[in-house]
């Protein structure tokens, strides 16, 4: 392991703090669902970092009708306040896709616009930065000067085969999944894997996606062309959503971790020695 690379050492078992809210289950019901906020613990955090908050797939609503991702930055805020957890200021966020319920709970799926979710991250921490899901638009896409503006807002960093290095951490990411281009966040299972490359080459501290590996051995869902671009000798904790895991997260090789945000607030926090 790299001195200064952040590795997972261990998580709770239980949630910390847990979230009603509504959703669609898997048989088109609305159901009420909990949110668990879980923690998780790593070797390093860069100084002046005291926690990082990564999530994906809050594809719900709370009681008022609000996108549950906004209440989410609400109540890790007043977790904060409450001394719970570490400053706001300190706190960097992870957003890994998939944050859009339809208003009326009609149908599972739907595509939506998700800005004001990131917005309600970045106005209160430290920094917010992300990729897209497979379910998300942004404000008035598809057209591209609104979206070139959102994305220029104040404290958000939207990643799509792009890079950038937030308190001395390189994190980069590919938003959206392997799919039929026509679709918006989708591209060819030649061009995921051409920008994989890409990314790779850049050695990245943090690597973002939407839908992340399978992992075969554990019968863990995921993707096999993003596994197979995966063997490599870089020292990274991959953060994923998309599919659901029976566990937070995995060895996937020597170097390589994979974290699981799948339906999931988990919060890295360094462990204390």
């Amino acid at each position: 392991m790299n001195i200064g690379k952040i590795h997972i050492t261990g998580s709770e078992s239980n949630p910390f703090h847990t979230l009603s809210y509504q959703r669609i289950d898997e048989s088109g019901r609305i159901e009420q669902a909990n949110l668990p906020f879980i923690k998780v613990f790593v070797n390093y955090l860069p100084d002046g970092l005291d926690a990082i908050v990564a999530c994906a797939d809050l594809q719900g609503r709370w009681k008022d009708g609000s996108l549950i991702g906004c209440i989410v930055a609400e109540e890790l805020e007043i977790l904060s306040q409450m001394d719970e957890l570490p400053a706001v200021e300190k706190t960097g966020i992870i957003l890994c896709g998939d944050f859009y319920a339809r208003e009326n709970l009609d149908r599972r799926g739907g595509t939506g616009d998700v800005a004001d979710v990131w917005r309600s991250f970045a106005k209160r921490f430290r920094w917010c930065i992300g990729v897209a899901g497979n379910h998300d638009i942004f404000s008035a896409m598809p057209d591209e000067k609104a979206f070139e503006k959102f994305k220029n807002e104040e404290g958000i960093h939207f990643l799509d085969a792009s890079c950038i290095v937030k308190d001395q951490l390189k994190i980069c990411g590919i938003s959206g999944i392997i799919g039929n281009p026509r679709k918006v966040f989708r591209r060819t299972d030649v061009e995921f894997q051409k920008e994989m490359g890409n990314i790779l080459q850049q050695s990245p501290d943090l690597l973002l996606l939407h839908d992340g590996p399978d992992f075969p051995e554990e019968n863990l869902d995921g993707n096999q062309l993003i596994r197979e671009s995966l063997i490599s000798k870089n020292h990274l904790l991959l953060i994923r959503g998309h599919k659901h895991w029976d566990q937070l997260y995995i060895q996937f090789n020597e170097q390589i971790q994979v974290l699981n945000a799948h339906e999931k607030v988990l919060v890295l926090l360094k462990e204390n020695i």
